[in-house]
Formats: structure tokens, C-alpha cells, sequence
């Protein structure tokens, strides 16, 4: 009994953060796995526009595509920097030295 509840409330939080073709902004980043400050800058970026509906942010099912459409294509991508660059620096270095030294 206390299972069906929980499955009723969760479903009731799906359709409310569904509504139409507006999906919860909160909702799709979890859904995706990505930080807060992460889509703050998607946002910032322009690459995913939102609508504010009384201070909560909400996606277009269209938005979310076209999103995606791009990031598949790699129009999203860049190359990797910071500290991304001095562990392949230093990972390519390590191998050439132990092939030298075999």
C-alpha cells in the first residue's frame, strides 16, 4: 500500500513537471545527470532557452531537441583545456619514456 502511494506521488510530480510541451528545467537536468552551474552556462551560452513561468524555469520539447541535435553533431564541443591538456601531456610523455626505456 505504502509502495502505490509512493508510485502515485511520484507520477504526480512527473505530470506537474510535464506540462504540455514544457518540461521542468530542474527535471531534465537531473534526468541528464548535469550540475546546476552546468546549465547556467548552457543557458548563458544561448544553447538552451527557457521559459519563466512565476520564477521556475521550464524547457520547450523543441528546445530539448534541438539541444540535443546539436550535441550529437558537435556543435557543442571544444577542445579540452586546463588540466584536461597536462594529464594527456603527461600520460603520452610517460608512455613514450617506458617504450624508450623497453
Amino acid at each position: 500500500m505504502e509502495n502505490n502511494q509512493r508510485e502515485i506521488r511520484e507520477q504526480s510530480k512527473q505530470d506537474v513537471a510535464r506540462a504540455g510541451d514544457l518540461v521542468a528545467l530542474d527535471t531534465y537536468r537531473r534526468n541528464i545527470g548535469r550540475s546546476k552551474t552546468t546549465f547556467w552556462r548552457y543557458r548563458k551560452k544561448g544553447w538552451l532557452p527557457t521559459v519563466n513561468i512565476l520564477g521556475r524555469l521550464y524547457l520547450t520539447e523543441s528546445g530539448i531537441r534541438e539541444f540535443e541535435a546539436a550535441a550529437r553533431a558537435g556543435e557543442l564541443a571544444r577542445d579540452p583545456s586546463g588540466c584536461a591538456v597536462a594529464k594527456n601531456r603527461n600520460s603520452i610523455g610517460r608512455s613514450d619514456k617506458w617504450r624508450a626505456a623497453a
